[in-house]
């Protein structure tokens, strides 16, 4: 017997196939002598194993017992029931919750202000760039770069 009959045999046989004596005692026979059909026979009954799935079992049907009780529950004195609204709190002004960010940008405005044209920032005659340079110098150093990054 090769591997393909012993591997088509064992898989009719994990499926519930009824093999014959003579094929059966054939494929028992091949399964002591071959380690290859033996791991086909592990794998395939793991598989069967990981794949296996039954019919859901039977659910007994509560629509209508749960409809009457929702229906009595509906009739029954409502003195259970009680409704809450939430109490609406006065209305506040806006004007506290923005004074700490019309605050901040004042205070924001003034320092950047003093950082960027304050007393030591400013240039001395003749040292200011003129906007060519600037240009110029980027274009000699492109020349040398392999790629720019922002």
């Amino acid at each position: 017997m090769n591997h393909d009959q012993a591997e088509r045999l064992l898989s009719a046989r994990i499926d519930g196939e009824r093999l014959s004596t003579r094929a059966t005692a054939a494929v028992e026979q091949h399964l002591e002598t071959c380690a290859e059909c033996r791991a086909f026979e592990r794998g395939a009954y793991r598989l069967r194993e990981a794949a296996r799935f039954e019919v859901a079992p039977a659910v007994p049907d509560l629509v209508d017992s749960v409809m009457s009780a929702v229906g009595a529950e509906a009739e029954g004195p409502r003195s259970r029931l009680r409704v809450v609204r939430p109490q609406r709190s006065p209305r506040r002004s806006i004007l506290p919750r923005l004074a700490p960010v019309a605050a901040a940008l004042v205070v924001g405005a003034l320092i950047g202000s003093l950082v960027v044209g304050g007393p030591w920032q400013r240039p001395e005659a003749g040292s200011a760039f003129a906007a060519t340079d600037v240009v110029e110098g980027i274009s000699a150093a492109a020349a040398r770069l392999d790629a720019y990054q922002a």
